[in-house]
């Protein structure tokens, strides 16, 4: 009996022995069959743990471009001031400049001057300025046409014009500073 106990436990172990080399075949199988799907999950570990590190960068270049365009944005209003600063300061020369094309400058007097006589030609000079800046000073009645053209002949009236008033105040003003003590009354 001992012997059919051993046999039987024999046969028994022999079957389990041999069941559990199925079973290590079967999982051996299933490893090789689902090797695929442990190294996609390696594989997606690796790829999200790239894609945080690249989203950081792009999170920090992005600091930077924001922080470059607010110092553009300060370099751009800074300079929109000074340009409106300048063009306020240019308004009042442009002015003087076409009145000075017209050859009306500001005097510079010797101290030989009366009072009397610089007070009245200053008077003179803003009367001048007016007219110039309302084109009363000198006028042209007739329409010219050049090669047919009449803005050709405003244009060539005006700069007549202009060259007449600065041949006329050319002439003021190389004859002022001989005069004395003389008072001129000027009337315009």
């Amino acid at each position: 009996m001992l012997t059919e106990i051993g046999v039987g436990v024999s046969v028994g172990l022999l079957i389990l022995v041999i069941y559990l080399m199925q079973l290590s075949i079967k999982q051996k199988r299933n490893l090789n069959r689902f090797q695929g799907i442990l190294d996609v999950e390696a594989e997606q570990e690796r790829v999200k743990t790239t894609l945080e590190s690249e989203q950081e960068i792009v999170r920090q270049e992005t600091k930077k471009l924001q922080t470059d365009a607010e110092k553009i944005q300060k370099s751009k209003t800074e300079a929109e001031r000074a340009l409106v600063s300048l063009k306020e300061q240019l308004t009042p020369l442009e002015g003087e400049a076409e009145i000075q094309s017209y050859g009306l400058y500001e005097p510079k007097y010797d101290l030989g001057f009366s009072t009397e006589l610089k007070n009245r030609l200053d008077q003179i000079r803003k009367q001048q300025k007016a007219m110039i800046r309302e084109k009363t000073a000198i006028i042209c009645s007739t329409n010219w046409t050049v090669e047919g053209s009449k803005t050709e002949g405003r244009k060539m009236t005006n700069r007549q014009i202009q060259l007449m008033a600065r041949a006329f105040n050319g002439e003021c003003d190389s004859i002022i500073p001989n005069l004395k003590c003389v008072i001129i009354i000027i009337r315009v």
